[in-house]
């Protein structure tokens, strides 16, 4: 079925699906098809033989595997899927996939304007993280847990597909068939147009802000030595010049005021895209956890759990691209943001 339905994705929900990954994996698990949609959306292909819910495919692994992927997946930036398309590039040469046209160029952004016909800027890809549940047979009690998630807020669509032959012939060619049982508003994935928001126009007023509170502990000159990545991330890392803090220990923004109502800061601890032989994530943590009075004092919230992302957490709920652009709520947010980047320094350099 993986085969059939990689060979033909828009069947499946009715829409043009580039499919740039099959069998990738993920933190939290193996995604059977990964696309992208129109829109630069990630769109994950789950597919369960037979009932939805039954053998290996619980209905509670088919309740919790959705939210699982989603959180893995919204991390990701354009490069990241670029480089998922650049090793799935290479694999549909090797094994000889069917179903692989619109592969045209050499990165995902050529592959994108090539089968849609249009271009987007790298920042747009994967503002949302869609789930589609693939089987036979969706039951009832997979259309209710899918139903509880959509309104929960995760973008889920549920699909029946069943193959036929119409004729005894073992050569014919099947006939794949496929039912939308649960959906949603296409407008839900789209991006807004109106009262639009830049990731590098929200991310560098914060950081030009914060800057100057933290330039010297840092060890930068400017911030772009602390972003070499640039700005134009949905989340952007900060990378400390000082030879005492460790690479893996980097401080987040993530300004998401129209998709999630959100701004968040914090203290992650990750090695990906580092060339790291080793990173020792629950020292660091350990470490971060040492100084728990230090950030609460400050109003920053330490999860005792986490050993990776949001260790060190704070939060504001917005409901509009105004209130993140008031200039007294960005100096809030960088005054914080300087807060944080000081505070991790005092924990893992020898001041």
């Amino acid at each position: 079925m993986e085969e059939l339905l990689h060979s033909v994705p828009s069947l499946l929900l009715e829409e043009d699906v580039l499919i740039i990954g099959r069998q990738v994996g993920v933190d939290t698990g193996t995604l059977d098809l990964l696309g992208i949609d129109k829109y630069g959306n990630v769109v994950v292909f789950e597919l369960k033989k037979g009932d939805s819910g039954s053998g290996s495919a619980s209905e509670g692994s088919i309740l919790s595997q959705p939210q699982e992927y989603a959180q893995a997946l919204h991390w990701l930036t354009y490069e990241d899927l670029d480089d998922i398309f650049t090793e799935y590039s290479t694999e549909v040469g090797a094994k000889d996939w069917p179903g692989s046209d619109g592969l045209d160029g050499d990165s995902l952004l050529d592959a994108f304007e090539s089968h849609f016909r249009t271009t987007l800027p790298q920042e747009t890809f994967n503002q949302n993280q869609r789930m589609v549940i693939v089987a036979e047979e969706i039951t009832d009690r997979t259309a209710a847990n899918a139903r509880y998630l959509r309104d929960e807020g995760l973008h889920l669509q549920c699909v029946e597909v069943q193959r036929f032959r119409l004729s005894t012939d073992a050569d014919s060619s099947p006939v794949l068939v496929a039912s939308t049982v649960v959906d949603y508003d296409e407008k839900r994935v789209q991006p807004r147009e109106e009262d639009a928001i830049t990731y590098p126009e929200i991310n560098e007023a914060i950081v030009s802000r914060a800057f100057p509170a933290f330039k010297d502990v840092t060890h930068a000159t400017s911030p772009e030595e602390l972003f070499p990545g640039g700005f134009d991330h949905r989340e952007p890392r900060m990378h400390s010049q000082h030879p005492e803090h460790p690479d893996a220990v980097r401080y987040a923004l993530r300004v998401k005021p129209l998709e999630e109502g959100h701004v968040r800061l914090s203290i992650d601890v990750t090695s990906r895209g580092l060339e790291l032989e080793e990173v020792d994530k629950t020292a660091l943590t350990g470490r971060i956890r040492d100084a728990t009075d230090c950030f609460e004092q400050r109003g920053f919230h330490v999860d005792q759990s986490r050993n990776t992302y949001r260790i060190v957490t704070a939060h504001w709920d917005v409901d509009s691209v105004a209130d993140v652009r008031d200039e007294a709520f960005l100096d809030e947010v960088a005054g914080r943001y300087a807060d944080l980047v000081t505070i991790g320094h005092e924990t893992f350099v020898d001041t």
